[in-house]
């Protein structure tokens, strides 16, 4: 998704931080969707630490989303 938004030079930086937006959203909602809160009392530490970084993933996207809206309301 990313090179061609890249490469495309008739795009908007609005139509740019659109694409964007959405692109971290779908991803925040899949690791989220795969982020279990019953797993962090796992005694498994692979599928403890799977699911600590899945979940960091998560957070991390949300954050980005977080930053982009304070971006978009800055203008």
């Amino acid at each position: 998704m990313f090179p061609v938004l890249i490469n495309d030079q008739s795009m908007t930086t609005e139509n740019i931080l659109k694409k964007l937006e959405e692109f971290i959203n779908i991803k925040a909602k899949e690791n989220r969707s795969l982020w279990k809160r019953e797993m962090c009392e796992s005694e498994d530490i692979e599928k403890y630490g799977l699911n600590e970084f899945v979940g960091g993933k998560a957070d991390a996207y949300e954050d980005c989303l977080d930053y982009l809206k304070e971006l978009k309301t800055s203008e």
